[in-house]
């Protein structure tokens, strides 16, 4: 961490430990409002850890957290949206979705049955733009997004019209 207004490096995190790959070089940060630093490795099933740097710890959620749990390890990508809730993208764990008023859980999943749900649990990219709107990619199903005034989500697949 940096020393406010300056380059003085004050803190290190060596998270080399943490991962089951120490030489993993792929390693992915997300930094929300509220100044809690999120850290995953796309490369190793470890879940994903977040640091709050004004306690000066660091907290991991994975599947065997013992309150907080993810239901895959292997984590793809986070976005916070507008209500603070932190979306993490993981691979064939759809999205999990922490509301960070209560650090509860949830997941948003494929429904066979559903057009209105997530069109693939693996999930390769996350984005949320400056519309509100969030951007989910998934492995050979397509593009998803959500935004929170339709309460649901739309695969852009369903939206195009073939041209004959």
């Amino acid at each position: 961490m940096l020393k406010k207004n300056t380059d003085i490096v004050v803190q290190r995190i060596d998270l080399s430990s943490k991962f089951s790959n120490k030489e993993s070089d792929t390693y992915k940060i997300f930094i929300d409002k509220q100044g809690l630093i999120w850290i995953y490795d796309i490369s190793t099933s470890t879940g994903i850890y977040y640091f709050d740097p004004v306690k000066n710890v660091l907290n991991k959620i994975s599947k065997s957290s013992p309150v907080l749990k993810l239901n895959s390890d292997i984590v793809t990508g986070i976005v916070q949206d507008n209500s603070d809730n932190i979306w993490i993208g993981t691979d064939h764990g759809g999205i999990n979705l922490i509301d960070k008023k209560n650090f509860s859980i949830r997941y948003i999943l494929n429904n066979e049955n559903d057009s209105k749900s997530l069109s693939q649990n693996s999930i390769s990219s996350i984005y949320y733009d400056n519309m509100g709107m969030i951007w989910i990619g998934t492995f050979r199903k397509g593009i998803n997004f959500y935004h929170q005034i339709s309460l649901s989500l739309t695969s852009l697949s369903t939206l195009l019209i073939p041209i004959a």
